[in-house]
Protein backbone atom coordinates (compact mmCIF):
# COMPACT_ATOMS: atom_id res chain seq x y z
CA UNK A 1 0.00 0.00 0.00
CA UNK A 2 1.66 3.04 -0.85
CA UNK A 3 1.84 5.76 1.79
CA UNK A 4 -0.15 9.10 1.17
CA UNK A 5 1.58 12.48 0.73
CA UNK A 6 1.63 14.58 4.16
CA UNK A 7 0.11 17.77 3.09
CA UNK A 8 1.82 21.07 4.78
CA UNK A 9 0.57 24.21 5.55
CA UNK A 10 2.72 27.47 4.39
CA UNK A 11 2.19 30.71 5.93
CA UNK A 12 2.13 33.62 3.46
CA UNK A 13 3.96 36.24 4.61
CA UNK A 14 3.21 39.78 2.54
CA UNK A 15 5.30 42.64 3.23
CA UNK A 16 8.98 42.66 5.24
CA UNK A 17 9.88 40.68 7.96
CA UNK A 18 12.64 43.24 8.98
CA UNK A 19 9.60 46.05 8.95
CA UNK A 20 8.78 47.82 12.37
CA UNK A 21 5.55 46.79 13.66
CA UNK A 22 3.43 49.81 11.95
CA UNK A 23 4.49 48.97 8.74
CA UNK A 24 3.69 45.72 9.06
CA UNK A 25 1.42 44.47 6.10
CA UNK A 26 -2.52 45.37 5.74
CA UNK A 27 -4.00 42.26 3.92
CA UNK A 28 -4.96 40.80 7.23
CA UNK A 29 -6.20 43.34 9.56
CA UNK A 30 -7.04 41.69 13.25
CA UNK A 31 -10.63 40.72 14.12
CA UNK A 32 -12.45 41.63 17.08
CA UNK A 33 -11.59 38.93 20.15
CA UNK A 34 -14.70 36.33 20.80
CA UNK A 35 -16.92 38.23 23.14
CA UNK A 36 -16.67 41.40 22.15
CA UNK A 37 -18.03 43.99 19.74
CA UNK A 38 -16.68 47.12 18.10
CA UNK A 39 -18.55 50.46 17.36
CA UNK A 40 -17.02 52.69 15.76
CA UNK A 41 -15.92 56.21 16.82
CA UNK A 42 -13.75 59.05 15.87
CA UNK A 43 -12.18 61.43 18.57
CA UNK A 44 -11.09 64.78 17.91
CA UNK A 45 -7.76 66.91 19.17
CA UNK A 46 -7.38 70.95 18.52
CA UNK A 47 -4.97 73.08 19.47
CA UNK A 48 -3.30 76.25 19.21
CA UNK A 49 0.02 76.46 19.29
CA UNK A 50 2.19 79.39 19.68
CA UNK A 51 4.88 80.50 17.34
CA UNK A 52 8.36 79.17 17.71
CA UNK A 53 7.67 76.51 19.75
CA UNK A 54 7.83 72.54 20.14
CA UNK A 55 4.29 71.77 21.83
CA UNK A 56 5.39 68.46 23.97
CA UNK A 57 2.74 66.30 25.05
CA UNK A 58 -0.54 67.71 24.25
CA UNK A 59 -3.21 64.97 24.96
CA UNK A 60 -6.31 63.71 24.57
CA UNK A 61 -8.61 61.70 27.14
CA UNK A 62 -9.94 58.81 26.17
CA UNK A 63 -13.84 58.11 27.50
CA UNK A 64 -13.88 55.52 30.22
CA UNK A 65 -16.49 53.48 28.81
CA UNK A 66 -14.53 51.26 26.37
CA UNK A 67 -11.29 50.76 24.75
CA UNK A 68 -10.32 52.46 21.62
CA UNK A 69 -8.59 50.88 19.09
CA UNK A 70 -6.58 53.32 16.88
CA UNK A 71 -6.82 52.17 13.03
CA UNK A 72 -6.25 56.17 11.34
CA UNK A 73 -4.64 58.80 12.52
CA UNK A 74 -5.59 62.51 10.08
CA UNK A 75 -3.33 65.04 11.36
CA UNK A 76 -3.91 68.73 9.62
CA UNK A 77 -2.05 72.33 10.81
CA UNK A 78 -2.15 75.40 9.18
CA UNK A 79 -1.64 78.92 10.19
CA UNK A 80 -4.13 80.80 12.63
CA UNK A 81 -3.39 84.41 10.51
CA UNK A 82 -6.69 85.03 8.53
CA UNK A 83 -4.43 86.41 5.84
CA UNK A 84 -2.02 83.72 5.96
CA UNK A 85 -1.28 81.57 2.78
CA UNK A 86 -3.24 77.74 3.61
CA UNK A 87 -0.24 76.14 3.68
CA UNK A 88 0.04 72.81 5.30
CA UNK A 89 3.13 73.26 8.40
CA UNK A 90 4.44 71.97 10.93
CA UNK A 91 5.26 68.23 11.85
CA UNK A 92 3.88 65.87 14.40
CA UNK A 93 5.40 62.72 16.52
CA UNK A 94 2.19 61.01 17.87
CA UNK A 95 2.25 58.44 21.33
CA UNK A 96 0.58 55.94 22.80
CA UNK A 97 -0.70 56.05 25.96
CA UNK A 98 2.28 55.22 27.85
CA UNK A 99 4.26 58.22 25.93
CA UNK A 100 5.94 55.69 23.80
CA UNK A 101 6.35 57.57 20.61
CA UNK A 102 4.99 55.88 17.39
CA UNK A 103 7.50 56.81 15.13
CA UNK A 104 11.72 57.55 15.59
CA UNK A 105 10.77 60.77 14.23
CA UNK A 106 8.66 63.95 13.64
CA UNK A 107 6.18 63.16 11.13
CA UNK A 108 4.31 66.03 8.52
CA UNK A 109 0.50 66.24 7.46
CA UNK A 110 0.98 64.17 4.44
CA UNK A 111 0.92 61.12 7.48
CA UNK A 112 -2.82 59.98 6.61
CA UNK A 113 -4.63 56.72 6.58
CA UNK A 114 -4.67 53.28 7.76
CA UNK A 115 -2.78 52.23 10.71
CA UNK A 116 -1.79 48.48 10.63
CA UNK A 117 -1.73 46.77 12.71
CA UNK A 118 -3.94 48.51 15.09
CA UNK A 119 -3.28 50.10 18.44
CA UNK A 120 -5.19 49.34 21.26
CA UNK A 121 -5.75 52.22 23.68
CA UNK A 122 -6.99 51.92 26.99
CA UNK A 123 -10.35 53.07 28.19
CA UNK A 124 -9.44 56.40 30.79
CA UNK A 125 -5.90 56.62 29.11
CA UNK A 126 -4.53 59.44 26.93
CA UNK A 127 -3.20 60.07 23.43
CA UNK A 128 0.10 62.00 23.41
CA UNK A 129 1.04 64.25 20.45
CA UNK A 130 4.15 66.81 19.84
CA UNK A 131 4.12 69.52 17.06
CA UNK A 132 7.42 70.98 16.06
CA UNK A 133 5.82 74.94 15.16
CA UNK A 134 9.45 75.97 15.41
CA UNK A 135 9.77 77.18 11.72
CA UNK A 136 6.39 79.05 11.86
CA UNK A 137 6.08 83.03 12.46
CA UNK A 138 2.77 82.60 13.44
CA UNK A 139 0.45 80.81 16.06
CA UNK A 140 -0.46 76.84 14.17
CA UNK A 141 -3.89 75.47 14.44
CA UNK A 142 -3.80 71.60 14.60
CA UNK A 143 -6.38 69.11 14.67
CA UNK A 144 -5.90 65.57 14.71
CA UNK A 145 -8.46 62.93 14.10
CA UNK A 146 -8.10 59.48 15.66
CA UNK A 147 -10.56 57.57 13.95
CA UNK A 148 -11.05 53.52 14.80
CA UNK A 149 -13.91 52.10 17.10
CA UNK A 150 -14.81 51.89 20.48
CA UNK A 151 -14.16 47.91 21.60
CA UNK A 152 -17.34 47.17 24.22
CA UNK A 153 -17.38 43.53 25.93
CA UNK A 154 -20.49 41.67 24.13
CA UNK A 155 -23.83 41.86 26.65
CA UNK A 156 -22.70 44.71 28.46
Amino acid sequence: MASQPTRQTVQIITGNPLASRWQCDSSCPEETPVGYFDQWFEYNMDFLVPANTLAQNLYIILDRDADFVLRQLEPTAYPYLANSPFDLVGAFRFKDSYGNPLDDDLVTNEVHGPMFPELMLPAGSRFFLDFDNTQQASQTQVAVILRGCKRFKAGS
